[in-house]
C-alpha cells in the first residue's frame, strides 16, 4: 500500500563525449571554455538497458517514475556547465549545485505521491 518514487538514471558523459574538469585550468573553468555537451538522446541510448529495467519496474509495480534528464538537460542537450553552476563534476557524477537544482523537481514528484 505504499506509494513509491523511482528515479530514472542520470544522463552520464561517456565514450564519445568525455568531461574531465581536472584537465582544465581555473580560467578555463571560470570562463566556461572547458564546457562539453552531449545530446540527451545520446545519454539515454547509452544507458538504454538500465533505463528500460527501471521503466519496467515502475510499470510493473505502479511506482511513480521521475526522469531528471529533461531538467538536467534542457532543450535536449546536457552540458557540463549550466551557466550559473557546473552540472557535472566528472563523467559520471553530477555536482552538488546540480543536485540543489533538482530539489524542486524531486519535491514536486514527492508531493504528487501525497495526493
Amino acid at each position: 500500500g505504499h506509494r513509491v518514487l523511482l528515479v530514472q538514471t542520470m544522463p552520464r558523459f561517456s565514450n564519445q563525449y568525455r568531461y574531465d574538469p581536472g584537465s582544465c585550468n581555473l580560467p578555463e573553468l571560470a570562463s566556461g571554455s572547458c564546457d562539453v555537451w552531449m545530446p540527451l538522446t545520446y545519454a539515454q541510448t547509452q544507458q538504454a538497458s538500465g533505463r528500460s529495467a527501471i521503466l519496467d519496474v515502475a510499470r510493473d509495480s505502479g511506482a511513480l517514475l521521475l526522469d531528471p534528464g529533461p531538467s538536467l538537460c534542457p532543450v535536449g542537450a546536457c552540458s557540463a556547465d549550466a551557466g550559473d553552476f557546473v552540472t557535472y563534476r566528472d563523467n559520471n557524477h553530477m555536482s552538488a549545485a546540480a543536485s540543489e537544482h533538482l530539489t524542486g523537481v524531486f519535491a514536486a514528484a514527492l508531493r504528487s505521491l501525497l495526493r
